[in-house]
């Protein structure tokens, strides 16, 4: 009888992205983050800009929340990718190196752009689909990680 975690394993092994069986929990982690975050934002921005978060209505209220979803993850991602600068597997082999840790951070970056296809739609006007088709390239990019022999 095969165990859940062999059904992942070959479940995303069957779609090419393997090496996400290992990190797909971390990606839903950080997707969910995000959205906590805009509810934390929503909490502590009057508080701390009370005038100017206050005077906001709306998209530009809304607008707020992702830009600071969008400087926490970024502040996020790059505290934890200084390590892999010097990860000695990384190193080795620049192009298909592969450490758990990194898989973790590109893990927490494909979570965030999943988020923000999703929020960017869901705030979007008719100029604004640029965000949409960024959030989308940027997530195809971080999930090109897990194909198969990519991170082997």
């Amino acid at each position: 009888m095969a165990s859940s975690q062999e059904h992942v394993e070959g479940f995303f092994a069957s779609i090419g992205l393997a090496k996400l069986a290992y990190h797909w929990h971390v990606l839903v982690l950080s997707a969910l983050t995000c959205n906590f975050t805009v509810a934390f934002s929503r909490f502590i921005s009057p508080i701390l800009f009370p005038r100017t978060y206050n005077a906001l209505k709306g998209h530009k209220r809304f607008a707020w929340d992702m830009h600071a979803v969008s400087m926490l993850h970024c502040i996020l991602v790059v505290a934890l990718s200084i390590h892999l600068l010097f990860d000695e597997n990384l190193l080795r082999d620049k192009v298909f190196g592969y450490d758990a840790y990194a898989g973790n951070v590109y893990a927490i970056a494909c979570g965030y752009f999943f988020w923000d296809v999703f929020a960017s739609l869901y705030q979007a006007r008719e100029d604004e689909y640029a965000f949409v088709l960024h959030g989308a390239c940027c997530f195809g990019v971080y999930i090109f990680a897990f194909v198969s022999g990519i991170l082997s």
